[in-house]
Order: C-alpha cells, then structure tokens, then sequence
C-alpha cells in the first residue's frame, strides 16, 4: 500500500498500472536486499570467492532476472528467509543472545 502511495504522488490517475508499477518495485527492492544476506550467508559457509559468483548467477544469468522483474511473492519471503538463517548463523558463531533475538523478529510471522 505504502509503494502504491508513492507511486500515485508521481501518477495522474490512479489506475491497474499504477497498482503494478508499485508491486514491480517492491519485488524488485526485495531481490537487491535479498542479494545482500545470501552473499554473507555463502561467505560464511563456503567462501567469498564462491558466494559471489552463486550471487552473479542470481543476478545476471536470464531467467533469474527475469522472474526478478516479475511480481511474485517468493523474493520478500527469501528476503527474510536469508536475513533469518544469517543472523542465526553469527548467533550460532558468536554465542550471543542479541542476535538470536533478531531471528526471532525477522522469522515472527502473523
């Protein structure tokens, strides 16, 4: 809703495509943040050198791109999904509550 929004301040009319433009974008701003916690999740378990080129096939190879532009629900789920598992990870590792606390707030579904 809140994409929406912002996409009908720069709209004139508040029609279907307007509806699409801001699902498009927020699948899209999901993708990139999602990028980001798949990278450090692959570093940590398998390497930097490894974990970049499993994130270049997300990103560039044609299929992946273009399930990326589309509007689906799987990318805000793999967003959090990753942020998730990283941070149970440096939990895991570091032995501090804190951070298995955020698990929960990334993980708590409604």
């Amino acid at each position: 809703m809140a994409a929406h929004k912002c996409v009908a301040l720069f709209a004139d009319d508040s029609s279907v495509f307007t509806w699409i433009y801001s699902a498009q974008g927020v699948t899209l701003l999901c993708k990139l943040f999602a990028i980001m916690p798949l990278y450090f999740t692959g570093k940590f378990l398998v390497g930097s050198r490894k974990s970049f080129w499993a994130v270049l096939v997300l990103v560039v190879l044609p299929y992946p791109a273009h399930v990326g532009c589309e509007v689906v629900r799987e990318w805000p789920y793999i967003l959090f999904w990753a942020g998730g598992f990283l941070f149970l990870l440096l939990g895991a590792k570091r032995g501090k509550w804190r951070t298995f606390g955020l698990v929960c707030l990334i993980c708590v579904k409604k």
